[in-house]
């Protein structure tokens, strides 16, 4: 796994892992790790709170391995659903956005279907299916992951601004956004946005999107080109200019996703079939394709 290019492995360890998975299996994974320089995050989610990974295996402070833990409340997602819970004291930041932005995970699941994120359960229930490995190509579920912006949206600036938008363009709909109060975390929002409220959402995601992809490509373009904006350059097989570009990736959605997808890099020329091919059936929604 090494040698394909692995440098990130994840566990998960906690009270009810611990049923199966022993202090001993965990402690050899990590020193196989730390032996390969692969960095180990370690997982777990607790019915109690204070209870922690590190209180199960005091003996990782001391392992030479980087290791990064988390320890996470459980939420009212499969089996939680039948167990009383505790009433964490979540600050309401950690339940603004699922953080690192720029690094998207993709769950694979037994059934095929393949989901944008790492929550377990909650983008089920989202409806946030990307695509299945059994009936679609690696490139179309790429292309469906990276395209939709409500993962992006909580990846890359949070609930707090979706809602302060709300409260500023469409204040009569506040009141039906989830509560950051009475939510368990950033996943139950999510789930529930995009379940109950993704058709009112719509307008106001459009704007987002567009100025978020027109800043982007601006500073792409800065950063490659400095302040030469007049003069065309590369983008997607065309000649552009930034005035162009800008102009286009507003006005045109197709291009747009095309551009957040990476199929249209600046500065660059990609061979157009493997634009055709990476984008949904013809005639679907590029967020709804699935079904």
């Amino acid at each position: 796994m090494q040698a394909l290019g692995l440098d990130l492995l994840g566990l998960s360890y906690d009270r009810e892992h611990a049923r199966w998975v022993t202090p001993a299996q965990i402690a050899q994974v990590c020193d196989a790790a730390a032996r390969l320089g692969i960095r180990v995050n370690i997982t777990g989610v607790f019915w109690d709170e204070g209870d922690s990974v590190e209180a199960m295996l005091p003996a990782l402070s001391a392992h030479p391995a980087r290791v990064r833990i988390v320890n996470m409340p459980a939420a009212p997602i499969g089996e939680a659903r039948r167990q009383p819970l505790t009433a964490f004291q979540v600050p309401i930041e950690k339940k603004l956005s699922c953080g690192q932005p720029g690094t998207y995970s993709l769950a694979l699941y037994p059934d095929g279907h393949v989901y944008p994120c790492c929550s377990g359960g909650f983008q089920i229930e989202g409806r946030l299916s990307c695509g299945n490995v059994h009936t679609d190509s690696p490139a179309r579920i790429l292309y469906a992951a990276s395209t939709n912006f409500h993962v992006r949206l909580v990846k890359e600036f949070g609930w707090g601004l979706l809602y302060e938008i709300v409260a500023r363009e469409a204040p009569d709909l506040l009141t039906r956004l989830p509560s950051f109060d009475q939510a368990s975390g950033v996943c139950e929002i999510c789930r529930d946005l995009n379940v109950g409220l993704k058709d009112l959402l719509a307008p106001i995601y459009e704007p987002i999107e567009i100025e978020y992809a027109r800043t982007r490509a601006e500073f792409e373009w800065r950063t490659l080109f400095g302040d030469d904006l007049a003069v065309p350059q590369s983008c997607g097989g065309e000649r552009l200019t930034l005035d162009t570009l800008l102009g286009r990736l507003t006005t045109d959605r197709t291009m747009r996703l095309d551009y957040l997808a990476g199929l249209l890099p600046i500065g660059a020329d990609i061979e157009p079939a493997r634009v055709l091919a990476a984008r949904p059936v013809a005639g679907a929604s590029p967020l709804q394709w699935v079904r």
